[in-house]
């Protein structure tokens, strides 16, 4: 019963006409996907994510990436969750173009790449995405170079960067710090 009100509503809401639709285009489809995938459904899981990502797509397409945040971050949200590199490859230089003074999508990309064990395209992502941070974001970027650099073999550099940063922080944003406190430990 509360499955069929969930598909309905994202009937409706997700996936109805354009005027009818919910501001929160994530979590019926998300949350479709986690209950079919618990039912074994996988089938159905993975529709639930193509489904919102070819309405989605379309979307952007029809606006251009740039017209309209929200609908380009939850491309990429369910491009991420889908494992579809090859469509963010090609999404995430049109972000980082149409959003230049924010650091997320720089960081987003190399964050990814890095996952993918690309970590000479994510240092040149990360760099930037490191130059326009500052906050708590700044010590999750240095973290994150720290961890390119790394894996490239440039130890000596990340423990240097790791070490200036938490200098720089003087305590402040203590979550972030817990992170860089495991890279150095992990560098060392």
């Amino acid at each position: 019963k509360a499955l069929a009100r969930l598909e309905a509503h994202a009937e409706s809401r997700v996936f109805g006409s354009r005027k009818d639709r919910c501001a929160d285009m994530r979590s019926a489809p998300y949350l479709l996907n986690a209950v079919y995938k618990e039912l074994g459904e996988k089938e159905k899981a993975q529709a639930a994510f193509e489904r919102i990502i070819a309405l989605l797509q379309k979307d952007v397409d029809d606006l251009e990436v740039g017209a309209d945040r929200n609908l380009d971050d939850n491309l990429r949200f369910f491009l991420e969750l889908a494992g579809r590199d090859a469509d963010l490859d090609r999404l995430y230089p049109k972000l980082i173009a149409a959003y230049p003074a924010d650091y997320v999508y720089s960081y987003r990309y190399a964050k990814n790449l890095h996952g993918r064990k690309e970590d000479a395209k994510a240092l040149e992502r990360i760099e930037k995405g490191f130059a326009l941070s500052y906050g708590g974001n700044r010590i999750n970027s240095a973290v994150l170079k720290a961890r390119i650099l790394g894996r490239l073999g440039r130890k000596e550099e990340a423990l240097k960067l790791l070490e200036s940063e938490k200098k720089a922080a003087k305590g402040r944003f203590p979550r972030e710090l817990e992170g860089l406190e495991q890279a150095l430990k992990e560098l060392k």
